[in-house]
């Protein structure tokens, strides 16, 4: 089932999160702004990137792009859909299993702005639900709106709910019909290459999947070490 505010912390627990998140988190004087009440970076004084791969329509080359994370011994996090956890129970099950992070991008990929409280809350609930039948421990409250669509009302109820919202610093951009390898790289050197980059990837991209182990190569070339968000924030 869903787990409660306070258990979604408990999740959380020993993640060092910006002030602004932590404020709103702790109930104190509400941020205005959406910069101040969501995350799309890590801290710049250490030289880790955070891997997120997020999921919704198709599970495409999942095994393929767990295969080279695995050979570099390297954790993600994966952003993935209620819907999605319908569709691919053994590509969450392989997910987590790999020891990786397995987070929440929403039950059925709706714009969050256009939904009332009472719809924000049950897409997050039910996709929760999905994700932790099969993803159990590798389960973690973090959560990515769809579209990169939300607001300051929205980011304010997902954080007193117990999700942490996480955007990126770095879209490659890998789900436009146009990308190529090349082009995803491109994106990751122009975006990506600095101490606390959350770069953004989708599973079922082609390009990525082909790009992937240029873009671990290019990472180490600049001294920068990638992981999951829990590396990132721990």
């Amino acid at each position: 089932g869903a787990l409660t505010p306070d258990q979604r912390r408990a999740r959380l627990a020993g993640l060092r999160w910006p002030a602004g998140v932590t404020g709103e988190w702790a109930g104190g004087a509400a941020q205005t702004g959406v910069a101040a009440n969501e995350i799309v970076r890590g801290p710049a004084d250490r030289p880790r990137v955070a891997l997120t791969f997020d999921g919704n329509w198709e599970d495409g080359p999942v095994p393929e792009l767990l295969q080279i994370l695995a050979a570099r011994g390297l954790q993600a996090t994966f952003f993935v859909t209620g819907d999605f956890c319908r569709r691919f129970p053994g590509a969450i099950r392989a997910v987590a299993e790999g020891g990786h992070e397995v987070a929440n991008h929403s039950m059925t990929h709706p714009a969050f702005t256009k939904l009332s409280d009472a719809g924000v809350l049950a897409e997050l609930e039910k996709a929760e639900r999905e994700i932790v039948a099969l993803a159990g421990d590798a389960y973690r409250p973090y959560w990515r709106p769809p579209f990169g669509d939300r607001d300051t009302r929205v980011l304010r109820l997902a954080i007193k709910n117990g999700f942490i919202p996480i955007y990126w610093t770095a879209d490659t951009l890998d789900w436009q019909k146009q990308a190529t390898a090349a082009s995803v790289l491109q994106r990751l050197t122009k975006l990506g290459l600095k101490p606390g980059a959350i770069i953004l990837q989708h599973i079922g991209s082609g390009p990525t999947l082909e790009a992937l182990p240029g873009e671990l190569d290019l990472l180490a070339e600049h001294g920068l070490q990638p992981g999951s968000l829990g590396q990132l924030f721990g």
